[in-house]
């Protein structure tokens, strides 16, 4: 007789000796990985390319279950087995992940580039194409690139007023506060000769 999925779901759970309360009772990976539109095989294949410790405990504890266990079991369960928490966890799966999709835009765009960068030149070398032209010069670096960040225009209509207001105070000797003169007395012109 074939068993069920519950009872293969029992067994890979008393096989990595957690309990499906301990599983619940984490941070939900399997839905992370969901969400982020990957599946439990590409998890798993991103924990295989990592270098990180946490991941490689994580697959000893998911390649010594059964097979059955591991396509019953979420990743939780290998997680609590492994000690490993599943924050964790997703942080080295969402970090391979980025890292892997880097290098294959970065191969993708180094690929494409000599094809780019010859159509762009075609295009800036017909007449009217200004744009083309100064988009390749700046781009090799020709010509500099113009900020691209925020600016700020402030207009300030003067009228009759002086603008900034001025504060007079009554103190004609304002600067005598402290009893000092605020500039050293100017030597007569004739003595300095």
């Amino acid at each position: 007789m074939r068993k069920t999925r519950a009872q293969l779901r029992d067994e890979g759970y008393e096989r990595l000796g957690v309990t499906p309360e301990q599983v619940g009772a984490v941070r939900p990976l399997s839905l992370l990985v969901r969400k982020f539109g990957g599946r439990k095989s590409e998890a798993i294949g991103l924990l295989r390319s990592s270098e990180d410790s946490a991941a490689r405990a994580f697959l000893e504890v998911y390649d010594d279950a059964p097979a059955a266990s591991r396509k019953q079991l979420p990743l939780e369960a290998f997680c609590v087995a492994a000690g490993i928490p599943p924050r964790r966890l997703w942080e080295i799966i969402a970090g391979e992940k980025f890292e892997r999709d880097a290098m294959v835009c970065a191969a993708i765009v180094g690929t494409n580039l000599p094809e780019i960068v010859e159509k762009t030149v075609e295009f800036a070398k017909k007449p009217g194409r200004w744009r083309d032209r100064m988009a390749l010069l700046e781009a090799t670096g020709f010509l500099p690139t113009p900020s691209r960040g925020s600016q700020t225009m402030v207009t300030v209509q003067a009228e009759h007023n002086e603008w900034p207001p001025l504060r007079r105070r009554s103190n004609p000797d304002r600067f005598n506060d402290r009893g000092r003169s605020a500039l050293p007395p100017v030597p007569d012109a004739k003595e300095t000769l």
